[in-house]
């Protein structure tokens, strides 16, 4: 299904801001065929690379959760209004989207901090990504940022 003219319209002109970019784009992906592949790149815009996004339907957090919950992981998952940094997430898939250069949008968004702020209220300690895999996963998820990469670990349950 295409998007709204009106919403094509704006993009064309550059006139559609971000929040509107953020719902065309979430529009774009449920209404698509999976697996979506993606280009990427990493957080300085180098190593170019590209995700495969494989979905089988889609919901949004409410804000008494960290995440849709268990046996969700395999649904595309839009945070809710205001949820800090990431946009979607898709297992342990975490997608930013900006119709501005991300440099400028990371001066806001900031995503270091979902691997060093604590989740307010929400998770005794953990970080944003921690509390969020552990809520989808189950288990003790570490998140940390090592030597400019992503570190996250799940402490194993055996005894």
């Amino acid at each position: 299904m295409p998007l709204p003219s009106d919403v094509q319209q704006r993009l064309k002109a550059d006139t559609l801001g971000g929040d509107d970019f953020e719902q065309a784009f979430f529009h774009a992906l449920i209404c698509a065929v999976t697996p979506i592949i993606l280009k990427t790149t990493n957080l300085i815009n180098k190593n170019p690379s590209s995700v495969k996004l494989d979905f089988d339907g889609y919901g949004v957090m409410s804000r008494q959760r960290l995440s849709l919950g268990e046996g969700y992981e395999k649904v595309l998952c839009r945070g809710y209004e205001g949820y800090p940094r990431f946009d979607f997430m898709v297992g342990r898939t975490f997608i930013q989207v900006s119709i501005s250069d991300f440099a400028k949008h990371q001066q806001t968004s900031d995503i270091a901090k979902a691997f060093t702020e604590k989740f307010p209220k929400k998770t005794d300690l953990k970080n944003q990504i921690a509390g969020y895999l552990d809520d989808l996963f189950g288990g003790d998820h570490k998140a940390k940022i090592v030597d400019g990469s992503f570190d996250v670990t799940k402490k194993s349950t055996k005894s």
